[in-house]
């Protein structure tokens, strides 16, 4: 079976990692700073697994704390036939449908801090968009 063939697989993947790194990062940090060297020993058993298990050509995995880049590396290939590694400064993904995910999440977050009604009229917040980004310009 090709890479092409598992979107669910990759999806499930990549859902998977954001989940698990957003429970246990987010239960640490309370306890203990984040160190760099502990994410990416964490992070390389966890990529490195599913990349094999998968066949996943490649992957970044970037780490924000404080609004700092903690850790950013690169796993697996950008190009298969060239043999090309990933590098997190240049390598692009297309996001496709992960991007629901994250869209959905940060919704999410906007709901529980009480800016967002989910059963507010949609044209009352693209109305206030409008208006904020005209300020801008």
């Amino acid at each position: 079976m090709n890479i092409r063939s598992k979107p669910k697989y990759i999806f499930l993947m990549t859902v998977s990692i954001l989940l698990f790194c957003t429970i246990f990062f987010s239960t640490q940090m309370g306890a203990i700073e984040l160190d760099a060297a502990e994410v990416e020993v964490f992070l390389d058993g966890i990529i490195s697994a599913q990349i094999n298990q998968n066949r996943i050509p490649g992957a970044v995995i970037s780490v924000v704390h404080n609004g700092d880049i903690l850790f950013s590396k690169g796993y697996g290939y950008a190009n298969l036939e060239e043999g090309t590694p990933v590098n997190p400064e240049t390598t692009l993904f297309r996001p496709g449908s992960v991007s629901k995910l994250i869209t959905w999440t940060a919704v999410m977050q906007l709901v529980e801090q009480g800016k967002l009604d989910l059963d507010e009229d949609i044209n009352r917040y693209l109305i206030l968009l409008y208006l904020a980004i005209s300020q801008l310009l």
